[in-house]
């Protein structure tokens, strides 16, 4: 029950432009709709010759019907809309309408004062058949269409009542002219909604297409808007990158100077507190080299534009450096690190390999109170696992989300504990998956995987 409600609110919303569509559309159509009337004019006075009217009177009513068609046509031409808010008015389409359908019935007038006449039910049985032929051409606007129609009707009526038909009576010819009458204006009025209906469904178009038109313009001015807070923090990232690379390259000359001196200090062999204190201020300022370090290699570090230079390589010698690397490193903090062995090569960038292997092992040996680390490979049918591996105190949830996320470490530790974002980030650049499993209490393995195609046995 409500849908037929809404779509009558909806289509009220455009009843004024409907008719003022059609009132351009009959100014529009006036040549056209009078050349039309022509020939049902000379159609007409054909029809009233073979019924008996004399053909001088039929060429009379074709004359005068003719200059009716033509004035109208020059009327209604003048009245074309010459913008869209200018419409024909309605008296002057209703004067065109009943004017040609009175053109039409003018034949009677002829007939009635010719010497040779068309009988009286013939007469009227062509006027009517012909004015429902003209149904199409006056069916635009309700008014004008039944006035035109009920003036024909009315014409019939008066030549019946005038010239009496013999074998019906004149109630029983009014009574057909009235059926007639009614069935002409329901062909009308639908032909009059279906076009309705067809402008109603255009103005709907234009409305959509100028919605459309409208979020477009919002849509490619978002896009444009976008396009230059992109551009602006591109930008932006670039200067921040530039900036931290000179605050990182001053931080680090101090500090490699401190460490240079301290160096030079303990050669000397002091022995006692003076010596712990050389040790300890050296490990702090190694600490804070690394710390500067993480800053600069994360600032710089995008996958999308991190330099690499792939080539076959044996993997058991990486594992072999990064383990001599750290050895060092990993005595003094108690923890045994060995590395198993592989005949595996592998399509990588070795520098970027090497740096992804140091970050994971520093971040092992500094903050996951392991005993014993493992550098190793795992084959699987997918490809293959290099795996660091601890027996340490593993990650809690959710700081396990932080290592496989931005990389941030657990709640107590010490550090910026950027290793592990590095880390993913080098090893997407490499083509490969950073994934890490762990058991709290029993230890963590970092894995950099492998497809298939980068692995050569």
């Amino acid at each position: 029950m409500q849908a037929p409600a809404r779509h009558s609110v909806f289509s009220r919303q455009y009843s004024a432009a409907i008719r003022d569509t059609l009132r351009g559309d009959v100014a529009r159509e006036a040549i056209t709709s009078s050349l039309a009337y022509s020939n049902l004019a000379v159609f007409v006075a054909v029809l009233f010759c073979f019924s008996g009217l004399d053909p001088v009177a039929g060429m009379l009513y074709t004359a005068g019907a003719f200059f009716v068609f033509v004035c109208t046509a020059v009327s209604g031409t003048a009245q074309i809309p010459k913008t869209e808010s200018t419409v024909s008015p309605s008296s002057s389409i209703m004067v065109s309408a009943i004017a040609n359908e009175l053109s039409l019935a003018s034949i009677l007038l002829f007939d009635y004062f010719a010497t040779e006449r068309a009988g009286t039910l013939p007469a009227v049985v062509i006027i009517v058949s012909i004015s429902f032929i003209s149904v199409h051409l006056s069916a635009k606007l309700t008014s004008p269409m039944v006035l035109s129609k009920v003036v024909i009707v009315a014409a019939c009526a008066v030549f019946v009542i005038v010239n009496p038909v013999d074998v019906l009576s004149v109630t029983e010819v009014i009574a057909a002219l009235v059926v007639a009458l009614l069935i002409m204006l329901a062909t009308g009025y639908w032909i009059i909604i279906g076009r309705q209906k067809a402008i109603l469904l255009q103005l709907q178009l234009q409305d959509m297409n100028r919605f459309a038109d409208s979020q477009n313009s919002k849509l490619a001015a978002a896009l444009a808007e976008k396009e230059a807070t992109q551009k602006k923090l591109e930008q932006e990232y670039s200067l921040r990158q530039k900036l931290v690379s000179h605050v990182g390259h001053d931080l680090r000359q101090p500090i490699t100077a401190a460490s240079y001196m301290l160096m030079e200090i303990s050669k000397a062999r002091p022995s006692g507190l003076d010596s712990t204190l050389i040790a300890d201020t050296t490990e702090c300022m190694n600490s804070a080299s690394r710390m500067i370090e993480d800053i600069v290699q994360y600032t710089h570090f995008n996958s999308l534009e991190i330099e690499v230079v792939s080539k076959w390589v044996c993997l058991n010698d990486v594992l072999l450096q990064v383990s001599r690397e750290f050895s060092t490193l990993a005595e003094r903090a108690d923890i045994q690190i060995r590395c198993s062995y592989t005949s595996v090569q592998v399509f990588i960038d070795t520098d970027l390999l090497v740096r992804i292997l140091r970050n994971l092992t520093i971040n092992v040996i500094k903050h996951s109170d392991a005993t014993q680390v493992l550098l190793g490979v795992r084959r699987k049918t997918s490809g293959l696992e290099i795996w660091v591996a601890d027996n340490g105190c593993g990650i809690q949830e959710p700081e396990a989300e932080y290592a496989l996320g931005s990389g941030q470490l657990a709640k107590g530790q010490s550090g910026l504990g950027l290793g592990i974002s590095i880390s993913r980030q080098l090893t997407q650049a490499c083509g490969g998956t950073f994934g890490c499993s762990t058991k709290p209490g029993e230890g963590t393995v970092f894995k950099v995987c492998l497809p298939q195609t980068l692995v050569r046995r």
